[in-house]
């Protein structure tokens, strides 16, 4: 999951997050629901619960991102 750019705590002053790692936490998000399916128990909700976990953090960036309008930096 690090490995998309994203430290450990998303509060962090020093996280820098693209637009290509919201999709990238929604993609690794998908492939942890679809092995939660394939466990029993505890660990395919754990892995779930980490899905949507993953999945609010994709849309606390689209909420919250910085854009470029209107040309101006």
């Amino acid at each position: 999951m690090y490995a998309l750019g994203l430290a450990r705590d998303p509060g962090c002053a020093n996280i820098a997050r693209t637009d290509q790692h919201a999709v990238g936490l929604r993609h690794y998000a998908t492939a942890l629901d679809q092995q939660a399916g394939r466990v029993p128990g505890p660990l395919g909700e754990r892995l779930h619960d980490n899905a949507t976990r993953l999945r609010d953090l994709a849309d606390a960036h689209d909420r919250t991102r910085t854009t470029l309008r209107d040309g101006i930096a």
